[in-house]
């Protein structure tokens, strides 16, 4: 028997197991990123977290951390998220938490969402004077 005959077939399996492996190892990603976005009387200190799955299109956000108002126009400081689903492309914007002004100080931020078949793509948050998305910030991407 040819040394080439005589390694091929082991070369092979482990080069197929490898690449299943490397696939399997990277399919899921997830990543956090601390964020404190601003506007003109208010701000949110927190943290976003997302994970997307290439392969089964499952995708997840969870928001957490602080909002806070500085007396505010109107009275509320507005959170906001937006990104764009995967496939599909529909861009969705929209308050997740408010917070009236208080001597107090923050409001608490537990936010969290998922879908079983798309993933979030250009996430961003900022904070708003109004909940339909007035007075706001710089948005932050993540």
């Amino acid at each position: 028997m040819s040394i080439l005959k005589k390694f091929w077939r082991p070369a092979a399996v482990m080069a197929c197991v490898g690449t299943l492996s490397l696939g399997m190892g990277t399919a899921a990603q997830a990543a956090t990123q601390s964020v404190s976005p601003r506007n003109s009387c208010g701000g949110f200190n927190g943290h976003v977290q997302w994970d997307e799955d290439p392969i089964s299109m499952a995708g997840d956000i969870h928001i957490w951390g602080q909002l806070w108002n500085n007396k505010c126009p109107g009275g509320n400081t507005y959170l906001f998220v937006s990104y764009t689903l995967q496939p599909g492309g529909l861009y969705e914007f929209f308050p997740i938490k408010n917070a009236g002004y208080s001597s107090t100080g923050n409001v608490g931020v537990n936010w969290s969402n998922g879908k079983p078949n798309q993933n979030f793509t250009g996430i961003k948050v900022r904070v708003c004077n109004t909940s339909g998305g007035g007075g706001c910030g710089s948005p932050i991407g993540v």
